[in-house]
């Protein structure tokens, strides 16, 4: 007996494979710049504040990482202010007008 291929369908799993192998290298691009992304820019959710000492104040005991313009990063006490290691650790290295926004 004698093997026959049929070239038809060679020729369709190798489109399928290529195919393939551009849809797994999309998914893996946009899950990559996902990482990334959630890494440059990740905020905690504000709420207005009702005692009025400050506009409003974010949630309590949360991380945050903003590097728009620099590299910063902090975590926020209790009561979600920017002020839980400040005291102990000030390591403040350059404060210019576009690090004066409420953060």
């Amino acid at each position: 007996m004698e093997h026959f291929e049929y070239p038809m369908l060679s020729r369709i799993t190798k489109k399928a494979a290529i195919i393939g192998k551009f849809f797994l290298a999309g998914i893996t691009a946009i899950l990559l710049l996902s990482i990334l992304i959630a890494g440059y820019y990740t905020i905690p959710v504000h709420s207005p504040n009702i005692q009025g000492g400050t506009d409003f104040v974010w949630e309590p005991n949360s991380f945050w990482i903003k590097q728009t313009e620099g590299i910063s990063f902090g975590r926020l006490d209790a009561h979600g202010f920017n002020n839980d290691s400040v005291i102990n650790n000030p390591d403040i290295l350059i404060l210019g007008s576009s690090h004066m926004e409420k953060m």
